[in-house]
């Protein structure tokens, strides 16, 4: 198993990342707290599970160990594969996610591709694990209000006609893009997401 990798980043896109490793460029989908923290031609290390499929070999990438257990948690949820698990960890953080369950907020949940039904298996069939295992996750009033932000913006992209997924990516990547001294306010977030969302097309 490939429990780590360390290399430079060649490519950001809106929901997968290329590390270069021994002249090899390995395309990692990341959660959200790892796309927002890479830079392009920047080395990185992070945290990895390969899972093995019908459509072949895909890699997720993680910020820690913590981040990656949780993943693992949540694949084991009746329906949530891979791809569904990463989806939600690149739309919301751990901690919201945590926070969501506890709160039996399924609502909070829904993702691209991930409707009504599976958010509420996976808040049912997480809340005992989430209390047992990541009561660590917690989130800040200054998390709470990037949400809100985000949320507001991901509105503001799907009534222009966007998908929400392209729309969180976009989000994602314009994160990924900045430094910590951005102040983000709703306006230009969302005229950072249209720009990244109109080079997409």
């Amino acid at each position: 198993m490939i429990n780590s990798l360390k290399g430079i980043v060649q490519d950001i896109t809106k929901d997968s990342i290329i590390i270069e490793v021994a002249g090899f460029g390995v395309e990692v989908f990341p959660t959200k707290s790892l796309l927002q923290s890479v830079e392009l031609s920047k080395e990185i290390f992070c945290i990895t599970y390969l899972k093995f499929s019908d459509a072949g070999p895909t890699m997720f990438g993680f910020s820690n160990d913590e981040e990656r257990s949780f993943f693992m948690e949540l694949i084991k949820v009746n329906s949530v594969g891979g791809k569904v698990a990463i989806t939600l960890m690149q739309y919301l953080d751990v901690a919201q996610i945590v926070a969501a369950i506890q709160a039996g907020n399924v609502n909070a949940l829904k993702a691209p591709g991930i409707g009504l039904k599976t958010a509420d298996k996976i808040c049912y069939d997480m809340k005992k694990v989430v209390a047992n295992k990541f009561m660590n996750f917690t989130t800040t009033a200054v998390e709470d209000t990037k949400f809100g932000l985000e949320m507001t913006v991901t509105d503001a992209l799907t009534g222009l006609g966007f998908t929400q997924a392209d729309a969180r990516r976009a989000l994602a990547f314009c994160y990924a893009q900045s430094d910590d001294s951005t102040n983000w306010t709703e306006e230009t977030l969302l005229k950072s997401a249209l720009s990244v969302l109109q080079r997409a097309k």
